[in-house]
């Protein structure tokens, strides 16, 4: 970081270096209101970001410096840990608004999940000590496999009541879709972990959150989803379901079972029921003059 500082202090730029997330807060309000803000730059992981757009107005722009294990928000949008690239992304680049997703309170920049991976999840953050590798997340997996119950819950996907038919909900939305599955992603972002893709097609810019759930509950139902997904044939399965929406509705099948947990950005969440959303245009994000959505 102190690489990064020197590089934005002889481009020209005043760099400030909040000691608190208080601080962090009343430094982007003064700077949006004076105008002189020009972006807050990130440097950590997916985790550092999301903390950070949770946090602050949706006009702040955000630059990221990749420090993290996955970076798969930085990957996505090209963001690099060059400090020279960074000046030159806030000297040249471009402030596009994308879309965010919501779980209950908690916005997410790349998915949300529940079931298995979910677990896996927050068994590694309650014995985690310090930075997470790759290789950190291998007790954790271990222990989910062998533990983890595939408890089912009931999912709920809705549209706008102006674009589509179906049951009526309160602010207008109508139901598309009601399913029941033991695991489910949902993505803002392509990627996953690894580049994995689980669903290829989602984009932050079509005011949708793209899902993908499966309905098998063991060992061996799991593995088979994984060399599915490796081999991006998953969409044939039959257990497999996938679509869009503008928001879902989870809730365990049974509310006396074992709690669901689920996680956001690769960090704990908390346990089911949830509601989620999309937040189109929530956030803002300064890119190269060249980038355009893809995916994976």
């Amino acid at each position: 970081m102190a690489d990064l500082q020197r590089q934005l202090i002889n481009s020209g730029f005043r760099v400030e270096l909040p000691d608190s997330m208080d601080r962090v807060c009343a430094l982007a309000e003064q700077g949006l209101a004076t105008g002189e803000l020009r972006a807050v730059i990130a440097g950590g992981g997916d985790g550092t970001l999301n903390m950070l757009v949770n946090k602050l107005p949706a006009a702040v722009p955000f630059l990221g410096f990749p420090l993290g294990t996955e970076n798969l928000v930085a990957k996505y949008f090209r963001w690099s840990a060059e400090p020279q690239r960074v000046c030159e992304l806030l000297q040249s680049g471009r402030v596009v608004d994308l879309d965010a997703g919501q779980a209950n309170a908690q916005i997410f920049l790349v998915m949300f999940s529940c079931g298995l991976d979910a677990d896996v999840v927050h068994r590694l953050h309650s014995e985690r000590r310090g930075h997470i590798t790759h290789a950190s997340y291998l007790k954790p997996i271990f222990q989910a496999l062998q533990r983890y119950r595939y408890a089912p819950f009931e999912i709920r996907a809705r549209r706008s009541a102006a674009t589509q038919s179906g049951e009526n909900l309160d602010e207008g939305y109508q139901i598309i879709e009601a399913t029941k599955a033991r695991w489910l992603f949902v993505s803002n972002l392509p990627n996953y972990a690894g580049q994995i893709g689980i669903t290829p097609d989602a984009t932050p810019t079509d005011g949708l959150l793209d899902w993908c759930a499966f309905q098998g509950g063991s060992f061996f139902s799991s593995l088979r989803y994984l060399f599915s997904v490796l081999l991006r044939r998953h969409p044939k399965l039959r257990d497999c379901l996938m679509g869009r929406c503008e928001g879902l509705t989870l809730a365990a099948e049974d509310s006396t079972s074992t709690p669901i947990p689920y996680q956001i950005d690769g960090d704990p969440g908390g346990f089911l029921p949830a509601d989620i959303k999309v937040l189109p245009g929530r956030f803002r994000a300064i890119v190269d003059q060249h980038w355009s959505p893809k995916s994976l």
